[in-house]
């Protein structure tokens, strides 16, 4: 399975819940020190924002055609 890269979309700032899901995905406890703690936790906010993003709007590459 081919991955597809992380796309911040700015319209998420704009939705009540948005800082929510990021607060709780970075306050998740992540192994690691220094960089490899901080890359941790992005990998985790990146996660539940794709899923929180599929959840809100759905597949949207398939909501425009």
């Amino acid at each position: 399975m081919k991955r597809i890269p992380f796309k911040f979309l700015n319209i998420w700032t704009r939705y009540e819940d948005f800082l929510y899901v990021v607060r709780v995905a970075w306050l998740q406890s992540a192994l690691g020190l220094g960089m490899g703690h901080f890359f941790c936790k992005l990998i985790a906010v990146k996660r539940r924002l794709n899923s929180w993003n599929y959840q809100k709007f759905g597949n949207v590459s398939w909501n425009v055609v």
